[in-house]
């Protein structure tokens, strides 16, 4: 019984995300629906929060926009609104305006309150221009980026694309995964003009509109997700701009806390304030695009669930092939196969030759059928209700080094793959084979 609850809601979970994806890449537009520009340009505040980040990160974001202010016409202003708890480290932030731009400010926060939302919102407060720009400390807009946000009517979203790939496998793994993810649910849905979600880095919209919201709620994790349900509730649909270059993650490390917290944060939204979503004014279409978007994490997770189904079912069933599980064995097959559809139009659309194609697909699929285990208990906690520890994304560079958890789920996976082959439970023995290749190559190809 077990062992056939495991096959469905792990068919279930790779069948809804490939039907999603193929619905996002079919019948869509010739070129992105732009955002709505006026005939002048506003004065622009850049909001940066940070928090103990290394000085070289740091020095080379007040770098990019020095040079920026000096090249740009629009009128700007960058407010680095910083958490820290060293004096010495922020005394030598401090010594990098010496050689900036004027335009470029530090305010330092001593209370923390809120956290990262509650330092944006601090930086609103001191922000004189009329539209407000959220950028992360290791992101590079470009000119244009800069130009386009000032004249944002409402709301803009500059996409992501990957600043460093890196050099090593899951740097390069961690990028495309990155990177299709932004084709997708930014690029792919501004040509079917669909709903846009903020992004916490890259989005601009109008001070009087963020003020009207009442900014950016404190006890939320996921502060562009809230804000991407007020905004569908009022009918207002963001707009696409230029892609602007952001880094990702380099280690397999970096990127679980960040899915993680993603996971939780995503989940927790859509708990709490799902139900804006719904009440919108907006068509029923965009509504359940919408939602469906948001409800990413527990899709995952319900593939996750299954896997671990299938481990209980390797140590306590017997199950033999029968019609059904032959249905759904067929369906998983079906869902390999759509997704494979739409990222072979991202390889085409992207023709980027780092990623080299299949290698770099069969390693993202290792680590996202890991991921769906490893960000299981986050999503589960955001539903109940239970509070974790905020956790930002590691920016520095860190030694690589595979995490715990990757070593324990190989184990796991090994030992009821034994289990599954000596009770003769044919179906926990295909599941669990899949977990097992997905941990043990990513042990051993992706250090």
């Amino acid at each position: 019984m077990l062992a056939t609850v495991s096959l469905i809601t792990i068919t279930a979970s790779l069948l809804i995300a490939s039907l999603y994806h193929i619905y996002l890449t079919i019948n869509i537009q010739k070129s992105a629906n732009q955002r709505d520009e006026e005939l002048y340009e506003d004065r622009l505040s850049i909001i940066t929060p940070i928090k103990n980040e290394p000085i070289e990160i740091v020095e080379k974001y007040i770098k990019h926009f020095s040079q920026l202010t000096n090249m740009v016409k629009t009128p700007i202003e960058c407010i680095i609104v910083a958490d820290y708890t060293d004096n010495s480290m922020f005394n030598s932030i401090l010594g990098l305006l010496s050689s900036a731009n004027p335009g470029i400010v530090i305010v330092r926060r001593f209370n923390g309150v809120g956290g990262r939302n509650g330092a944006i919102n601090d930086g609103v407060k001191l922000a004189l221009g009329s539209v407000i720009a959220f950028i992360d400390i290791d992101a590079e807009p470009p000119q244009n980026v800069i130009a386009s946000m000032a004249k944002c009517k409402n709301v803009c979203i500059s996409w992501w694309r990957i600043c460093d790939k890196g050099v090593s496998k899951v740097s390069k793994t961690i990028a495309f995964i990155t990177e299709y993810g932004s084709w997708l649910y930014y690029w792919c849905k501004s040509l079917k003009n669909l709903f846009l979600y903020p992004l916490g880095s890259g989005t601009a919209l109008k001070k009087n509109l963020l003020t009207s919201i009442g900014g950016l709620r404190i006890d939320v994790i996921q502060d562009d997700i809230w804000l991407g349900t007020q905004l569908i509730y009022r009918g207002i649909y963001p707009r696409i701009i230029e892609s602007m270059c952001v880094d990702a993650p380099k280690t397999l490390d970096a990127f679980l806390i960040q899915q993680r917290r993603w996971g939780y944060g995503a989940t927790d939204i859509l708990k709490r304030f799902g139900i804006y979503i719904l009440r919108s004014s907006t068509p029923v279409s965009a509504r359940v695009e919408a939602l469906t978007y948001v409800l990413q994490p527990l899709i995952a997770a319900l593939g996750g669930f299954g896997l671990l189904l299938s481990i209980i079912s390797a140590f306590t069933e017997v199950v033999k092939f029968d019609m059904l599980h032959t249905i759904f064995i067929a369906l998983l097959v079906l869902s390999m196969i759509l997704e494979s559809i739409t990222v072979n139009k991202f390889l085409k659309w992207s023709r980027d030759p780092l990623y080299d194609t299949p290698y770099i697909v069969g390693r993202a699929s290792a680590i996202l059928a890991i991921l769906s285990i490893a960000t299981l208990p986050y999503v589960l906690a955001a539903l109940i209700g239970i509070k974790i520890p905020y956790k930002v994304t590691p920016k520095e560079k860190r030694k690589r080094g595979m995490p715990t958890t990757i070593k324990i789920i190989a184990v796991v996976f090994t030992t009821s793959l034994l289990a599954s082959i000596v009770r003769g439970n044919t179906i926990a023995t295909i599941l669990t084979s899949l977990g097992t290749l997905a941990s043990l190559y990513t042990l051993a190809r992706l250090r």
